[in-house]
């Protein structure tokens, strides 16, 4: 029963006015919640490495003050949350690697050092005209993680050699992500990489015998309800990802819930 502009409003309103809608701030406790949740998930993630503890204990203190996933979205925590959480971090290192040809070459010194035998590659910078350049970003720096701890280390290190003043340290040091925020880095990847899929199958840039590559209209509803059904998924711990073969498929996390009323 949807109506139509001759159907009593007050009709419709007694219709649905007692339906159990979710509403929208429940909407967005959910999805905070499922980042949170995804990104403290060590076993879903891999156990910590070696070189990652180290990492995490040896730090400095103020990489460790993390900004985190406010309770309710709003558009001023949402704004924070975005300049100073684990994706501000990585778009103010590319901006450093951007405006200086000496960070620059520490990265690609770095990758060399760490992965002698793959190719150096570029930083890949999020722009806000280009809405899938944030799983670029993110793809390009989990790819590139090693060379990136590698970096801040020689750009620490060479700060520390030339006598460690404060007011010489490198602004970058003050991006250097914790193992926490890594995570959440790895978990919003998961969450996007199935737009990125969608949009190069509707732009007709599929695989032949496992995505359409004709981008055809009658394919838009097909992958609308495709990333529906994902985004829905995600909240409760099922992902759904490409796999080695370009099928999609679901992928099951186990997650342990910390339910509150109305969130259900």
């Amino acid at each position: 029963m949807y109506g139509s502009k001759s159907d009593n409003f007050d009709e419709l309103l007694a219709h649905w006015g007692d339906k159990d809608f979710m509403t929208e701030e429940d909407e967005q406790r959910q999805l905070s919640d499922a980042i949170n949740e995804l990104g403290k998930d060590d076993d879903d993630f891999g156990t910590p490495s070696m070189e990652e503890d180290l990492e995490l204990e040896t730090a400095p203190e103020h990489s460790q003050e993390q900004c985190q996933v406010p309770e309710i979205i709003n558009a001023e925590e949402m704004d924070t949350y975005r300049k100073y959480g684990p994706f501000g971090k990585l778009h103010n290192i590319g901006i450093a690697l951007r405006t200086s040809s000496q960070l620059l070459e520490d990265f690609y010194e770095a990758q060399r050092q760490t992965a002698p035998t793959e190719p150096v590659l570029a930083w890949i910078q999020n722009v806000c005209t280009r809405w899938q350049s944030d799983e670029a970003m993110a793809s390009r720096a989990l790819l590139k993680r090693s060379a990136l701890n590698r970096m801040l280390s020689i750009i620490e290190e060479r700060w520390i050699s030339q006598g460690g003043k404060e007011q010489d340290r490198s602004a970058i040091l003050k991006e250097t992500l914790s193992l926490e925020e890594w995570k959440v880095i790895a978990a919003v990847q998961k969450i996007l990489q199935p737009f990125k899929v969608a949009s190069k199958q509707l732009q007709g840039e599929g695989i032949a015998g496992k995505r359409s590559t004709s981008g055809g209209f009658d394919e838009y509803f097909q992958v609308v309800e495709m990333l529906l059904d994902h985004l829905e998924l995600a909240v409760q711990g099922v992902l759904i990802e490409e796999n080695d073969d370009h099928v999609m498929e679901e992928v099951h996390y186990s997650m342990t819930w910390m339910r509150r009323p109305g969130d259900f």
